[in-house]
């Protein structure tokens, strides 16, 4: 990154929304040593409010969120600063399909970063935003989709730091423990959008994780989950369950005694 991009982030104030503690925790430690100022929303409604009370230049936006999706908050937030509106909005999701990207376009937003993105390319999105040259950025992500189990290489890249990977790892096993049975029990009996809307925040924490196999077995799952084609899983229900206890059983290997 040249100089002047540098110099140009650095006065910046950027708010972050997303509803995952994980990801968060993730553009704490990669963006806020580099920006003006930082602050993080936990959800859509937050990020509303958060736009009521201050300009930000940029806003990173999660798009599926429980309690009010990324476009609805980016809608509301155009609507509530009318004309003098000079933010710029960029997707910071785990939803990679070309026609959510299109979608984006049409909903006025000004870039698009598929999760996991590695500091490095987090940081040269915003200078191209914030150049406004591209109308909307969109900079291919190089992380590798290898089928891996623990992926450490890629978590390396995803997090900055072996470091910083081994503490999203972690972090993913402790949640893996936590809600497990819970996501289990939504699935099993039939409560799909609950069980989806974890999956997604599930597939994100995984690619910063370097699970590989997980994320797109969340990912599957999830998608499934969405449609009005299918009433049930199915296998990849079955094979999602075998992925969670092999990515949870080298987790606890990897950890030092």
């Amino acid at each position: 990154m040249s100089n002047r991009g540098s110099r140009e982030i650095e006065g910046l104030a950027v708010l972050a929304v997303d509803d995952h503690e994980i990801n968060r925790d993730f553009i704490r430690a990669a963006l806020g040593p580099a920006v003006a100022s930082l602050e993080l929303a936990a959800s859509g409604f937050e990020a509303v409010e958060r736009c009521r009370n201050r300009q930000f230049d940029i806003v990173l936006m999660d798009l599926h969120m429980p309690d009010m999706d990324g476009l609805t908050a980016w809608e509301r937030i155009c609507r509530q600063a009318g004309d003098g509106l000079a933010t710029r909005v960029i997707a910071l999701t785990a939803d990679s399909r070309p026609e959510e990207r299109e979608r984006l376009r049409n909903a006025g937003f000004h870039g698009f970063l598929s999760k996991p993105v590695a500091p490095g390319l987090l940081l040269l999105t915003i200078q191209r935003v914030v150049a406004g040259r591209d109308g909307f950025t969109e900079i291919e992500n190089p992380a590798e989709r290898r089928a891996l189990l623990l992926d450490d290489a890629r978590a390396a890249r995803a997090c900055g730091s072996p470091r910083r990977a081994r503490q999203m790892r972690e972090a993913l096993a402790v949640e893996i423990d936590q809600h497990l049975e819970s996501l289990d029990r939504a699935i099993a009996t039939g409560r799909f959008e609950e069980a989806a809307e974890c999956l997604h925040q599930w597939t994100g924490a995984c690619g910063y994780s370097g699970a590989t196999r997980l994320e797109k077995a969340c990912a599957s799952l999830e998608a499934s989950l969405r449609s009005d084609l299918d009433s049930s899983p199915g296998s990849l229900y079955l094979n999602w369950i075998r992925t969670v206890e092999s990515t949870r059983q080298s987790i606890r290997a990897a950890q030092p005694d």
